[in-house]
């Protein structure tokens, strides 16, 4: 059932019982309910009566014409509240305490009431203290009603314009998280392609395990990430072989440590993060002389997602891209796990990223509480 179907029952549902009540409480907690005297109920009955229609005056109409709109009539309203509660008020005591009690006195059959059908002195004719004491207690009522449809009015408002923008943030949150999936693919795509171009010409052998190799990740890209979240197997397993793609372009000296340890397999996880991380490390960690290493270990465990990717730093590399004039793909790629950090695991999760004290390694530090 719709959020905004399931607030309007249950608004409606309030509305029916709190008005159930007030109408029958004088009967429901007489000290004999049996044996009442319900002549003795009518001004209450009447009094509710009439503030239920002003309620709902107020509710219905004079607050969505008065404070809706564009200008805001505050000052309206309020002296339109003030005015009607003085008039209704003093209309119910001279109904009680002159009208009814005289055309009752002079003709006893109009109305068919008992001689004394209300409390002692309630209706006495010229009795100035009774009928100020009246005018107090049902002025004080009809504005506590008028506050009270008021209050509610604006919170329903509020509560539905909050509801609102929940939506709308949240269709703008899914449109972003299509936009990054989109944009990662060509970016990955790009860069496999550009390795196994690279391996073409030297040995074909590597260059056909490595279209292998992406053709998994492609299946995966295309039929099982476009999903919120997947099981944690399928995502180490894309991480797995895109590894293994890399691994084929790479020398004998270039050192890559894995290790993934998980409780869970069948754990659900948001796709697409840590890759970047792995691709970030393969970017600026090879280097074209010498001995370079990669060390990734994901470790998965009551929930909690651990992953620490370090890297040699590659200088060339990271002068090369300085000089570029074209996007600088890995920080954009940075920024784009912390935007689906934010969205997926907002406040559930720590990352820490930068150069080790050693100033030749970069280290990406990532834990999620899943």
């Amino acid at each position: 059932m719709p959020q905004d179907k399931r607030l309007q029952i249950t608004i409606n549902a309030i509305h029916i019982i709190a008005w159930t009540y007030i109408f029958t409480s004088p009967i429901l907690f007489a000290r004999e309910p049996m044996h009442s005297d319900y002549y003795r109920h009518i001004p209450h009955i009447i009094t509710t009566f009439f503030s239920c229609l002003f309620f709902y005056a107020i509710y219905f109409f004079l607050v969505p014409k008065l404070i809706y709109k564009e200008k805001k009539h505050y000052k309206l309203l309020f002296l339109i509240v003030i005015l009607t509660a003085i008039i209704m008020t003093t209309m119910f005591e001279v109904l009680y305490n002159y009208l009814i009690p005289y055309i009752n006195k002079r003709f006893p059959d109009f109305f068919g009431l008992p001689d004394n059908p209300f409390p002692p002195n309630s209706f006495t004719i010229g009795h100035i203290k009774i009928f100020l004491e009246g005018m107090v207690r049902n002025f004080t009522t009809f504005i506590t009603t008028a506050g009270v449809a008021i209050i509610l009015q604006l919170s329903l408002r509020w509560q539905r314009s909050e509801n609102e923008r929940q939506k709308a943030e949240t269709a703008r949150a899914e449109a972003e998280l299509q936009v990054l999936r989109h944009q990662l693919s060509p970016h990955f795509l790009l860069n496999s392609l550009n390795n196994i171009y690279s391996l073409v010409a030297f040995d074909q052998s590597k260059a056909q395990n490595a279209i292998v190799e992406l053709s998994k990740m492609l299946r995966y890209q295309l039929y099982e990430s476009n999903a919120e979240f997947v099981p944690l197997k399928k995502e180490v397993d894309f991480l797995k072989n895109y590894i293994s793609l890399m691994r084929i372009r790479i020398s004998d000296t270039i050192v890559v440590n894995t290790s993934f340890d998980y409780d869970d397999e069948n754990l659900l996880v948001a796709p697409n993060i840590l890759i970047y991380l792995v691709e970030n490390a393969f970017k600026y960690g090879l280097q074209p002389t010498g001995k370079a290493a990669i060390t990734m270990k994901l470790v998965v465990k009551e929930r909690q997602l651990t992953f620490l990717c370090t890297n040699s730093i590659c200088r060339q590399t990271v002068q090369d891209n300085n000089n570029s004039n074209t996007t600088n793909t890995a920080g954009l790629g940075l920024q784009q796990v912390e935007r689906m950090l934010n969205i997926y695991y907002k406040q559930r999760h720590l990352w820490t990223y930068g150069l080790c004290p050693d100033g030749e390694h970069y280290q990406s530090f990532l834990k999620i509480e899943l």
